[in-house]
């Protein structure tokens, strides 16, 4: 195993190491929270999309076609019925705005 900082600014530390093939990205606290923003705001927007669409199936050259509420579940590891009941009590719960 080898260990290199790759770089080192005020508020990122990459540190790579090497197992194979694998890279680990170590991120701090500021820098973690913007990346699980992101992956939030990812699975929310392919959720209002993919809702739209639930029912039918993806276009693709496969043998097997699957619906995009499967495709949801299958990128995100989250059933797109219980991820929007989640979303719709929330805002509720909240009132007008974004959740």
């Amino acid at each position: 195993m080898e260990w290199r900082a790759e770089s080192v600014t005020s508020t990122f530390l990459t540190t790579k190491a090497r197992f194979g093939s694998s890279i680990l990205l170590i991120f701090t606290e500021e820098e973690q929270k913007k990346e699980d923003q992101w992956a939030e705001d990812k699975m929310y927007h392919a959720a209002r999309w993919a809702w739209k669409k639930r029912f039918e199936k993806m276009p693709s050259g496969r043998a097997v076609q699957i619906t995009w509420a499967d495709w949801f579940k299958k990128m995100f590891k989250r059933d797109l019925f219980d991820y929007a009941n989640e979303m719709a009590k929330r805002k509720r719960n909240q009132g007008n705005g974004k959740i």
